[in-house]
């Protein structure tokens, strides 16, 4: 139950050299690509370094500045400590015409101004703070709103699950996690809320809970950009893999381009599709597991798995009779290809993922299929977040709606 994301590295600021009238660090403002099915299609995944990614950078090293009143020492567009807070945080930095300097963010299509400040260091020790603030603020907010927990800063994901290149999956140690960014923040809200109530458990679980890891005894095996667990301590959970929401739009209305087969490519889109599964979970209590996947077109055999035990099955039916199976674990190759075997259960070939979309009985949402959970998961956020997503949802599996 994974998303998969190629957030390619956001471009280097265009650092000013005095005549700039803004520096920009929100991935909004540039080319930000989201792909459901990194490792099925190759692309390589984004990483960068942790060290930058405090959630309120440090502003320089006191020690340098040892004479003198450093909160007055002016402060440039182009001053390292400057760039690296809004760099760590992912904020655009401009000039106010009133001399001082700005700090923003894209989210929902527009920009939101977060603080003015004096270009001192004071000044900019002011908007630290500030941020600091808001982000607390946001943080509650949310929690209170929508019923949601959110780690903190020391606290233990799970296991880390490590996918091999055979497609085993062993599990590495728990991860330290890391504070919220507030731009992350303002993404997980806008999911919420196109999600809401489907991130709230029916069963009395506890609230799902979000962890942000660090990238603290990190692991690179096949993770996925988010990872949906429904039992995690008695809990359901939502783990982001380090850095992965670096770089991607905060809001789908800030993507400047969508890759296609691929409709949502945010901050948002990526909490509504992670959240989508937890309604997955209380769709299943209501309607039984089966019987959901078998009205979305699954069909299910039981085969004997490498422990001797028999294990379900489930492949897509096409619309000729045929079906089309899934490869065990689809994070263990590049380019994965399902098995489609006739009427009769006979093998008659190998086909590509979007093969299967083309040809499946009951068209899913997008091509990201690699199970019952993830088309499911993948037509409740195109329907959820709404405008051309939820219009292009309609049109390509209208069955969804029935």
């Amino acid at each position: 139950m994974a998303n998969q994301v190629d957030a390619p590295n956001a471009p280097a600021p265009d650092v000013d050299a005095g005549n700039s009238e803004s520096l920009s660090f929100n991935p909004g403002t540039g080319n930000a690509r989201l792909e459901l099915s990194l490792a099925a299609l190759g692309f390589p995944q984004f990483r960068s370094d942790e060290a930058e990614r405090t959630q309120f950078a440090r502003l320089g090293d006191r020690r340098s500045d040892a004479t003198g009143d450093r909160g007055d020492r002016p402060v440039s567009m182009n001053s390292p400590e400057l760039t690296r807070f809004a760099r760590a945080n992912e904020l655009d930095v401009s000039r106010a015409p009133n001399g001082q300097l700005e700090l923003s963010v894209k989210t929902n299509g527009e920009r939101q101004v977060l603080t003015r400040f004096d270009p001192t260091m004071r000044g900019l020790e002011g908007a630290q703070e500030h941020l600091k603030k808001l982000t607390e603020g946001k943080i509650t907010e949310i929690k209170d709103r929508f019923g949601v927990d959110i780690a903190r800063a020391g606290e233990k994901t799970p296991p880390q699950q490590i996918v091999r290149p055979d497609g085993q999956v062993r599990f590495g140690r728990p991860l330290e996690t890391r504070d919220p960014t507030y731009r992350e923040l303002l993404g997980i809200e806008a999911g919420l809320n196109v999600s809401e109530p489907g991130q709230r458990p029916l069963d009395g679980r506890p609230p799902v809970k979000f962890f942000f890891p660090a990238k603290d005894k990190y692991i690179s095996g096949g993770e996925a950009a988010g990872t949906y667990l429904p039992d995690h301590k008695g809990r359901p959970v939502i783990v982001w893999e380090p850095n992965v929401l670096k770089g991607i739009p905060t809001t789908e209305a800030d993507a400047l381009e969508r890759r296609e087969g691929n409709q949502h490519q945010g901050i948002q889109g990526l909490t509504a599709h992670e959240t989508a599964h937890n309604s997955e979970i209380n769709i299943h209590n209501i309607f039984g597991e089966d019987s959901v996947n078998e009205m979305m077109g699954w069909s299910k055999r039981m085969v004997k798995g490498p422990d001797g035990q028999m294990h379900p099955e489930w492949s897509v039916k096409g619309k000729n009779g045929e079906t089309m199976t899934p490869p065990a674990d689809t994070l263990a190759t590049a380019t994965p290809k399902w098995t489609v075997r006739d009427a009769g259960g006979k093998v008659i070939g190998k086909i590509d993922p979007r093969e299967v979309a083309e040809r499946a009985l009951m068209r899913p949402a997008t091509d990201y299929l690699e199970s019952p959970s993830e088309m499911l998961a993948e037509g409740l956020t195109m329907y959820r977040l709404g405008g051309e997503q939820r219009e292009a949802f309609m049109k390509s599996s209208p069955h969804f709606l029935i």
